[in-house]
């Protein structure tokens, strides 16, 4: 089974790869190009081949006017995690979540971000000890930067079949956010430029 996605044949085969590898250990792609070019259509393919591959897919597409929310992308990645993922947390962990997914008392203590961070890490973890976990981002560079730290904190450390794909918009200031993008193999992070489709390939797509 592959990624289809018109005029895309070497990007779909990027992520047909990216998609095998994951099995193995902890795997990322980086899809970089301008604005409006196919980034989010070719992300959204992949989200979908991971489905019916048996993945775990936790996912966010943040906004510009969402990034300056605290933790607004980790929420969305945590929306929709299975109850028992958070149950074996730690109790520190388990509240820390809570808070994030606006489930905790207004009047708690604050919790960390190391703890929050680690919160992540041990829910990816479980879910990765069931099946393949993919964590997608589209629009990397509108990810707040509380989301951002605990992600790239989780992306260092985990282990097993879990892929990272993110999508990022090419300028200077945006490939900055997913500088701190790290594994435990450097190897294992990929990056791919989406360009402009050919004039065969939008004749393609018109017709």
């Amino acid at each position: 089974m592959s990624v289809s996605v018109i005029g895309r044949t070497t990007e779909a085969e990027a992520v047909a790869a990216f998609l095998d590898a994951v099995v193995d250990e902890p795997a990322a792609l980086v899809i970089e190009g301008e604005p409006g070019i196919g980034k989010t259509t070719l992300w959204l393919s992949t989200l979908k081949l991971a489905r019916e591959q048996g993945f775990h897919v936790l996912s966010t597409r943040p906004s510009a006017a969402e990034s300056v929310l605290a933790y607004t992308g980790l929420a969305d990645l945590l929306n929709g995690v299975d109850p028992s993922a958070l149950a074996a947390l730690p109790d520190p962990q388990r509240r820390a979540v809570d808070q994030i997914l606006l489930r905790a008392d207004a009047d708690g203590a604050p919790t960390g971000p190391r703890a929050i961070s680690a919160a992540f890490l041990g829910i990816v973890q479980r879910l990765a000890d069931d099946a393949p976990v993919l964590l997608a981002i589209d629009d990397s560079q509108w990810l707040d930067p509380s989301s951002a730290d605990a992600f790239a904190f989780a992306a260092r450390r985990v282990l097993g079949p879990v892929g990272i794909l993110a999508t990022v918009r090419n300028d200077r200031a945006s490939l900055h956010s997913v500088a701190s993008l790290e594994l435990a193999s450097p190897d294992r992070l990929e990056r791919i430029t989406i360009g402009p489709l050919s004039i065969g390939a939008l004749h393609t797509v018109i017709s």
